[in-house]
């Protein structure tokens, strides 16, 4: 059984573990013919942080 992918989503925050996440998904886009797409994402802040 062959698996393809027409779509690809990355959530990405900066971190070194996204940017692997990030260079594996292009190159798997790549091979594919996917469409990659970044989200970035980002902890919530709760509302004492925020002085709310």
């Amino acid at each position: 059984m062959t698996v393809g992918f027409s779509r690809i989503l990355v959530p990405v925050d900066g971190s070194d573990g996204a940017l692997r996440a990030v260079r594996f998904a292009a190159a798997l886009a790549r091979a594919t013919g996917a469409e990659l797409t970044l989200l970035h994402v980002h902890p919530t802040i709760s509302a004492e942080v925020i002085g709310m």
